[in-house]
């Protein structure tokens, strides 16, 4: 609920109020659209908090730009919807407003995507004040390369048992922090290395998760850890 604090400025009562978690719903379908344009969301996105919920949800396929540097409580991807983040600047999205809540859900069927041009770098990580965050990566989470090859996926401050991937991971060019403490790849789930080179992120394999590693010219991947899973 809302937080009201009540008091006296310049000799006048007010009132101030906390407004509580509002969800926002991305409208574009298709093309691009500013991040930052209050119009693109419903309802209009004029003042953004850090608990804020925002879903993607009404399906095709869309670029949200100007993603800025901002704390949010819960991004929400369904209904199919294919959306890429790509900011203007080298900006960061961290997720986790309250403790014990889910804070990324991406189901079967859709995509969320990290991208960017040139050297700018797109960063996705998790809030390390909360404990128990928990994440549903049913469907696709693609890493894409920008010219630097850093846009990133940072799993610290998440534990295995609350984030455990069922859909896909698919690294195109970019990289993943991970542990076998914070990361599961469970049963059906992929992880796809399409890269020269590069990391594969070190985390809990079950047996049924496959690694799949594409796109290799002159330089093997590099991997520390313990591989349980099928290779492809």
């Amino acid at each position: 609920g809302a937080t009201n604090s009540t008091g006296k400025l310049g000799g006048s009562d007010f009132t101030g109020r906390v407004s509580p978690q509002q969800t926002y719903v991305w409208q574009p379908t298709s093309g691009s659209a500013d991040w930052q344009l209050a119009t693109n969301w419903l309802p209009n996105r004029i003042s953004p908090f850090a608990s804020d919920i925002l879903q993607f949800t009404m399906g095709g396929s869309s670029i949200a730009t100007n993603i800025p540097t901002q704390s949010l409580g819960q991004i929400f991807v369904d209904n199919n919807t294919n959306i890429s983040l790509q900011p203007s600047a080298t900006a960061s999205l961290s997720l986790g407003f309250t403790a014990g809540t889910n804070v990324l859900t991406i189901t079967a069927g859709s995509t969320l995507q990290l991208s960017s041009t040139g050297a700018v770098v797109t960063t996705l990580n998790f809030t390390s004040s909360l404990a128990n965050l928990t994440t549903n990566i049913a469907g696709s989470l693609t890493i894409n390369a920008n010219t630097s090859f850093n846009n990133s996926l940072n799993f610290t401050n998440l534990t295995a048992a609350n984030n455990t991937i069922t859909g896909t991971i698919q690294n195109n060019g970019g990289s993943i922090t991970s542990t076998a403490a914070t990361t599961t790849f469970g049963s059906g789930s992929f992880y796809i290395h399409n890269m020269n080179g590069g990391i594969i992120p070190t985390a809990t394999w079950n047996a049924n998760a496959t690694l799949s590693i594409t796109g290799t010219t002159t330089t093997n991947p590099t991997f520390s850890g313990a591989l349980s899973c099928r290779l492809s």
